[in-house]
């Protein structure tokens, strides 16, 4: 729900208003600030995973949201296989957890 919730507001032009479906709108406000401070920290975190895993992406562009796509894909590519998840989120916290970076999304 929370990466619906992103996606809605970062790509869509959404408010936090408009995407607020159970949850309050209050939560949906707080998982979009925090989206939004940590997305940096994430982006670096994941190409220190990419960099480990010898794939060096330069052309890696767009929006946060599009960054983390690009980076998923470059992972995997590497691997050889896609990682099982829920969603791009999941994926994210799947490879931001094997170098104990304490950082999530």
């Amino acid at each position: 729900m929370r990466e619906e919730v992103i996606v809605d507001c970062e790509t869509g032009g959404k408010t936090q208003e408009e995407v607020s479906g159970n949850q309050s709108i209050k939560t949906t406000g707080r998982w979009i600030k925090r989206y939004r401070r940590t997305i940096e920290t994430i982006i670096a975190a994941l190409r220190s995973v990419l960099a480990r895993l010898r794939e060096y992406e330069t052309m890696i562009t767009g929006t946060g949201l599009e960054q983390l796509r690009q980076m998923c894909v470059g992972v995997e590519r590497t691997l050889g296989r896609e990682i099982n998840s829920s969603g791009l989120f999941g994926k994210i916290n799947i490879l931001l957890s094997w170098g104990t970076t304490g950082v999530w999304i």
